[in-house]
């Protein structure tokens, strides 16, 4: 049997064009407003402008704030015994299920300094740092509680508790993308 390839195409316009032309949609035809990325299913006999958008609903609560940044990038060092130096992320144990603490310096390699985003780190959030030229190896813990942070040598210990790991463990020195949910 053939394969069959094919493109379904959703009828769309910014918001000025459905305005100007005010079409009636077929019945059931999707319209696409492309700067409010919202849409309109017709029913055969009113025009755009009269039609509701689909699922719109009220503006909910905009929640608590919480940690909203990129993914960070750091390199991992083994060591755990000293403080991390700049850009690094330790674990205060070579074995992942039995790392009570994370070590991170307050700037990423990338020179940004995190310390705004690590006051928001409590317990419940997840930590999962990859190796960032190789997926399978990764590792991710659960925080415990609030990060401490040390000034004098500019990095912060975050409580933890082993959650997962990939087939495969994190290398010394290798550059690893850190995500904390």
């Amino acid at each position: 049997m053939a394969e069959i390839i094919g493109t379904i195409q959703i009828r769309r316009g910014t918001t000025a064009e459905w305005t100007t032309a005010d079409p009636v949609l077929a019945s059931g035809e999707w319209g696409l407003d492309t700067d409010l990325a919202q849409v309109k299913i017709g029913d055969g006999t009113t025009t755009w402008s009269a039609l509701p958008f689909f699922l719109k609903g009220d503006k909910g609560d905009p929640g608590t704030p919480g940690l909203s940044y990129s993914t960070l990038e750091y390199d991992f060092d083994q060591a755990t015994f000293a403080p991390p130096g700049t850009g690094d992320i330790r674990f205060n144990n070579s074995l992942y299920d039995l790392t009570t603490a994370l070590y991170v310096h307050k700037l990423s390699q990338l020179g940004k300094d995190n310390s705004n985003a690590f006051t928001l780190v409590d317990a419940g959030n997840r930590f999962f740092i990859q190796d960032k030229d190789e997926a399978e190896k990764w590792v991710s813990f659960n925080a415990t509680g609030a990060g401490i942070k040390h000034p004098a040598s500019d990095y912060w210990e975050f409580p933890v508790t082993f959650r997962d790991r990939g087939l495969a463990s994190l290398n010394q020195n290798k550059r690893v993308l850190v995500n904390i949910a």
